[in-house]
Parts: C-alpha cells; sequence; structure tokens
C-alpha cells in the first residue's frame, strides 16, 4: 500500500454505512482525519517492534 487519500466521496460513503449523516462541513476534517490514519496502519509493517513487549496484564477500567 501506498500514500493513499480518502476522498470525500469515501466519507459520505462509510457515513451511510454507518447509518451516520455526516455534516458538509465536517468532510475535509474527516478526510483528513482518515488518511493520517490510513498513513499510520500503513507504516507498521516498517516498524522495529523487536524491543517491544505487550502488556502482560490489561484492565480496561476507569477511575481507579
Amino acid at each position: 500500500m501506498g500514500s493513499e487519500t480518502i476522498s470525500p466521496d469515501t466519507v459520505r460513503t462509510l457515513g451511510r454505512v454507518a447509518g451516520i449523516d455526516i455534516p458538509e462541513e465536517d468532510l475535509a476534517p474527516l478526510v483528513e482525519a482518515l488518511t493520517t490514519h490510513l498513513a499510520s496502519v500503513n507504516a507498521l509493517p516498517t516498524m522495529d517492534v523487536t524491543d517491544v513487549e505487550p502488556p502482560l496484564i490489561f484492565r480496561a477500567t476507569w477511575g481507579e
């Protein structure tokens, strides 16, 4: 995968699939956010995580 970008039409389609009405003024920020997220996901295979260990315990609690 290369440097793909998300189009406003793609965001509209994703919104329709999710049942979300996306206002026109929210399209540009969502396009930018999704394009950045896609670039981050595409960069994962190039990262060296040799010395990274996952946490052994994960508690999804708030307020503790």
